[in-house]
């Protein structure tokens, strides 16, 4: 079983997609279908992680990360395998750590929410005045 890597859910489903699309590209055969269901998410990841926000996405995709982490292990080693076809099989790593903007973006949709109390929207807004 592969150590948690400390990425988020969205991280790692990126990580996946690179890699999904390094296969796909590499192959010699220009017609390769990987799947149905997993081209149509390839041509689609970017509009469809769009229409969620962020936060339901992460919690969603909780009960998933080890899975993730470990087809992501696997299958960057079996790519590794053959640099000459694949080449780098993963790109850089974004340094870790939050953006004042993603910090922003996470207070706002947290402040979305109908259910809070007046004393957590005020938390909220004074953490968001701090940045």
């Amino acid at each position: 079983m592969t150590k948690p890597t400390g990425k988020s859910f969205n991280e790692l489903l990126n990580d996946l997609i690179v890699l999904y699309r390094k296969l796909r590209d590499a192959s010699d055969d220009p017609n390769v279908e990987i799947g149905g269901d997993v081209d149509f998410l390839l041509e689609n990841y970017d509009t469809i992680k769009n229409t969620i926000d962020e936060e339901t996405f992460e919690d969603l995709g909780q009960t998933v990360k080890p899975l993730l982490e470990n087809l992501i292990e696997q299958l960057s080693r079996e790519m590794s395998d053959d640099p000459e076809v694949f080449g780098d099989v993963m790109p850089p790593s974004k340094p870790k750590g939050e953006t004042v903007d993603d910090k922003i973006k996470k207070i706002d949709a947290r402040l979305a929410k109908k259910d809070l109390s007046l004393a957590e929207i005020d938390e909220l807004l004074d953490q968001r005045s701090k940045l």
